[in-house]
C-alpha cells in the first residue's frame, strides 16, 4: 500500500473504470474521486442512462440466481458445442486431439475447469449489466455480443494465431470463438432480463 499521497505522484492498486484523479478535479459529469491514506475511491457517477463507475459494489446487488443460472447455461451450451456430433469431432482434429473412447473418464479438470470460467464470465457479465443499467432483451443481447467480440472472439482468434503445433489452429480457434459469443450472448441476456 502506498504511504504518500495521491498528489505526490504514488497511484494506488485502481480498478478499471474507476478515474484516478484528485477530488479537486472533476472527471467531466461522470464521477468524483476522492483520496483518503493513500487510497482512492469513486462516487458512484449519476451521469445520464446507467453511466456509472465500474467498483466491485455491484457484487452486492446482483441476483445471484440469475448469475448461477446463466453460468450453468454457459457451461450446458459448451457441452452441446463440443459434443461430437455438433463441433467436437472438427474441433480435436483442428486441435490435432482425439477424442475419447466412449465409456473412458477424462479427468475431472476436462469440467471443473470450464465451469469455474462459466462462473467468472456470468458474475463478469452480471457486474457489466448492473453498472451499466442492462436490463432488457436487447440490451442483454448488446452486452452480450460486445463482451464475446470485443473480448472472448478477440481473444480465442489471437491465441489460435500462436497455437502452431495444431493441425489447423483457425478452425480451432474459431469453434472455440463461436462457443463464447453463442454463451455470453445467453448469460448476458439471462443476467440482464432477470434482474
Amino acid at each position: 500500500m502506498c504511504s504518500s499521497s495521491f498528489a505526490q505522484g504514488c497511484v494506488p492498486f485502481v480498478l478499471p473504470f474507476v478515474p484516478t484523479r484528485p477530488a479537486t478535479q472533476s472527471v467531466g459529469s461522470a464521477a468524483r474521486t476522492a483520496v483518503t491514506g493513500g487510497t482512492l475511491s469513486a462516487e458512484p457517477a449519476t451521469k445520464g442512462k446507467g453511466g456509472k463507475v465500474m467498483t466491485f459494489d455491484v457484487l452486492s446487488d446482483l441476483n445471484w440466481l440469475a448469475v448461477l443460472v446463466a453460468a450453468i447455461a454457459y457451461f450446458a451450451i459448451g457441452a452441446v458445442w463440443y459434443a461430437p456430433p455438433l463441433f467436437g469431432k472438427a474441433w480435436a482434429a483442428a486441435g490435432g486431439m482425439e477424442i475419447p473412447e466412449a465409456g473412458t473418464r477424462p479427468s475431472p479438470a476436462i469440467y471443473l475447469t470450464p465451469l469455474v470460467g462459466s462462473v467468472l464470465s456470468a458474475i463478469a457479465l452480471g457486474m457489466l449489466a448492473k453498472a451499466t443499467g442492462t436490463d432488457t432483451l436487447q440490451r442483454g443481447i448488446v452486452l452480450g455480443l460486445v463482451v464475446a467480440i470485443g473480448f472472448a472472439v478477440a481473444i480465442s482468434l489471437v491465441t489460435a494465431q500462436f497455437e502452431s503445433q495444431k493441425p489447423k489452429p483457425m478452425v480451432w480457434g474459431a469453434i472455440n470463438a463461436g462457443y463464447h459469443v453463442v454463451g455470453n450472448l445467453v448469460a448476458a441476456i439471462i443476467v440482464a432480463t432477470w434482474q
